[in-house]
């Protein structure tokens, strides 16, 4: 039995083309088709030791810092974790690894040497054979700083399909009065795209390039006509190839 009206369901719609519209127009296009390549491979199921680390060390530094600040100190971190080999950078001590970290974060730090001794060949197997996002869920959440949101983070990344709970997607079902599953339903029901993944993504972005314009308005309330978008910011550097 539907629980939405054809009313709601076509607010859903005009919210999520509008997003699309401004996510495309402000350059992201190139960053949706990576996701979607990420999701159609799925790349969880063959992952390796060191790719794994990898995508989880960028979930743990970028967690409460800007991305930008990540990127630029990257290469550094990769430096520091000898390149993501578990067993080289497990001969460091942790006051080795805080000195050589380019963020001095103790916890982050710290979660860099747990994950050495947890992330094995064992548990790359449990990786591979993971069936839903409740499976990955259990799993990821034994690791050092992955909670409630980052755990999403991680999931996404490699490639396993899922919405992160962040407040836009909040902000966006109070103002319709609708809950996350029909959100997604809806949208998904008309085939506009493939992955929730995805259409999160979209969402997130148009969200926060409107939040840059006017802090004050909203994705809703631009697409309702209720305010507008005089103007779309343009992403010049905006890269296929990228870590969220």
């Amino acid at each position: 039995m539907v629980s939405y009206s054809e009313d709601m369901k076509n607010r859903v719609l005009d919210v999520f083309e509008c997003a699309k519209d401004i996510t495309y127009k402000s350059g992201y296009i190139q960053n949706v088709n990576y996701l979607k390549d990420l999701m159609e491979k799925k790349p969880y199921k063959n992952i390796n030791i060191k790719e794994f680390v990898r995508e989880y060390l960028w979930v743990v530094f970028t967690c409460g810092f800007k991305a930008d600040t990540v990127k630029k100190h990257w290469e550094d971190i990769k430096k520091m974790c000898c390149d993501f080999n578990i067993s080289k950078t497990k001969e460091h001590s942790f006051e080795e690894l805080l000195e050589l970290s380019p963020i001095k974060n103790k916890k982050k730090v710290k979660a860099v040497k747990q994950c050495c001794e947890m992330i094995d060949d064992s548990f790359i197997n449990k990786v591979h054979r993971i069936k839903n996002a409740e499976d990955a869920k259990r799993l990821f959440k034994t690791l050092p700083f992955i909670g409630e949101v980052t755990v999403y983070h991680i999931m996404r990344n490699i490639g396993i399909d899922c919405f992160k709970p962040d407040r836009h997607i909040v902000n966006i079902r109070e103002e319709l009065e609708i809950s996350s599953e029909d959100l997604f339903k809806i949208i998904l029901s008309e085939q506009l795209e493939k992955y929730i993944g995805v259409i999160d993504h979209i969402l997130w972005r148009a969200s926060a390039t409107i939040h840059s314009v006017n802090p004050k308005s909203s994705l809703v309330s631009v697409a309702l006509g209720e305010d507008t978008l005089d103007e779309i910011p343009k992403q010049m550097n905006a890269q296929s190839k990228f870590l969220f």
